[in-house]
């Protein structure tokens, strides 16, 4: 349940942070974003990144809540993120095409730093 709670709490801020870092510097032509300015960006646009975060956040979760118990999940569920997102973006033309290396980053960083944040499953047998 924790893990469900950060992913759908913490992914969508994350991934609205991510899309002003990667995202809106190339798009808008030839003016750079810096940090604080995406920060604002971030924040104005929270209600639409709940909007369309949200859902794919807690797929995510479920993602990582099924690869819970092999060793490796965390970079199995960024690989996973990154393909995902990257496809999507990509692909459903949306005037982002071209740029599937910086789109699957998009996925990848709130999916890595939630998925490192709801930890490793607890151990529920009893000890003996």
């Amino acid at each position: 349940m924790k893990r469900f709670l950060i992913f759908g709490l913490l992914g969508p801020l994350i991934l609205g942070w991510a899309f002003a870092m990667l995202i809106l510097p190339v798009e808008i032509d030839g003016y750079l974003i810096n940090a604080p300015k995406a920060l604002f960006l971030t924040i104005a646009f929270l209600p639409l990144t709940y909007l369309f975060g949200l859902v794919p956040g807690l797929a995510m979760a479920g993602v990582d809540a099924w690869l819970a118990k092999y060793p490796r999940r965390l970079p199995a569920v960024c690989v996973i993120a990154y393909v995902v997102s990257g496809a999507i973006l990509d692909w459903q033309d949306s005037g982002f095409t071209g740029h599937f290396l910086r789109l699957g980053f998009i996925g990848l960083i709130p999916t890595a730093i939630c998925s490192w944040l709801s930890g490793p499953p607890r151990n529920t047998t009893p000890a003996a």
